[in-house]
């Protein structure tokens, strides 16, 4: 059985791309994948249903990963936040802390580094 059965995750990136890969990279271990384009839908989703896991982007339109993770530890306190960021020297490690930001991966990433660095996390 997979870390990831049953789990609920969101994933905010504003590429594509990278929604649709760990989209199906999740959800075929099981888990319930919710997908923002942005962190304006993100907060909007976060509003809506708890979430054990949300990775999210830094750099993105209207609101950034550290808002993300403001806004998840103020839904659902016991949530873990991955911050996913090409741009880490951006990323404020006090704000991190201060939001339960569990980790900062950078990318780009390879993809059994990143899952087992997530599944560690459950």
């Amino acid at each position: 059985m997979s870390k990831f059965q049953g789990k609920k995750i969101l994933i905010v990136d504003d590429e594509d791309m990278i929604c649709q890969f760990l989209n199906e990279e999740f959800s075929e271990q099981g888990a319930t994948v919710s997908v923002a384009a942005d962190g304006v839908d993100a907060m909007v989703l976060l509003k809506s249903m708890p979430f054990d896991l949300v990775i999210t982007d830094y750099r993105m339109p209207n609101a950034n990963g550290i808002e993300v993770a403001k806004a998840a530890s103020k839904t659902s306190p016991a949530v873990k936040v991955v911050i996913c960021t090409g741009f880490s020297d951006e990323v404020n490690k006090e704000e991190m802390a201060a939001y339960n930001v569990a980790t900062l991966i950078q990318k780009p990433f390879s993809v059994d580094e990143f899952l087992a660095q997530i599944s560690q996390l459950l």
